[in-house]
C-alpha cells in the first residue's frame, strides 16, 4: 500500500508541471488570438474572450472598462493594424485560477490617422471562469 502512495506522489509531481505548462500555453495562445482579432476587427472574439468587467489600459488611448465598451472600441474606431509580432512571451501562474502573461509587442498601424506606438511592453491577467480562461485586465506601456 505504501508503494502505491509513493507511486501516486511521483506521478503527481511529474504531471502537475505538464498540466501547468499546458494552461500557460493555452493562455498565451489566447492572448495572441486577441491581437489577431483586433487586426481583423473581430469584436465577437473579444466578446467571447474577456470578462464582463474587463479593463484595458491602452498606450494610445483612454482606459476602456467593460466587455461591451471593449468590443465597441475594437470595432468602431477608425484603426488599422497592418502587422504585429509578440516576443519574450511568459506566463506566470499567480493562483490556481489566475494567470498573468507578459510580452513585448511590436505593431504597425494607425488609429484615427495617428501612428500607433510601435513597441510596447504588454501584460494581461486571465482568470478561469466557467471552465474558460478569460482576459480580466490588459495594460500596455510604451517602450522608449
Amino acid at each position: 500500500m505504501k508503494s502505491l502512495h509513493v507511486a501516486w506522489l511521483l506521478v503527481s509531481l511529474v504531471a502537475c508541471p505538464a498540466i501547468a505548462a499546458d494552461v500557460e500555453s493555452q493562455v498565451l495562445a489566447k492572448e495572441k488570438s486577441l491581437w489577431e482579432a483586433w487586426k481583423n476587427k473581430d469584436g465577437e472574439a473579444f466578446r467571447k474572450s474577456v470578462t464582463a468587467d474587463s479593463v484595458q489600459i491602452i498606450a494610445d488611448g483612454a482606459p476602456v472598462f467593460g466587455r461591451d465598451a471593449i468590443v465597441k472600441a475594437m470595432t468602431a474606431q477608425n484603426c488599422t493594424l497592418r502587422s504585429f509580432s509578440l516576443a519574450d512571451e511568459q506566463a506566470h501562474r499567480l493562483a490556481p485560477t489566475v494567470v498573468m502573461v507578459t510580452y513585448t509587442a511590436t505593431q504597425d498601424g494607425t488609429c484615427e490617422g495617428a501612428a500607433l506606438t510601435p513597441k510596447l511592453h504588454s501584460m494581461a491577467v486571465y482568470v478561469l471562469q466557467k471552465g474558460q480562461w478569460l482576459e480580466r485586465y490588459y495594460q500596455e506601456t510604451p517602450v522608449k
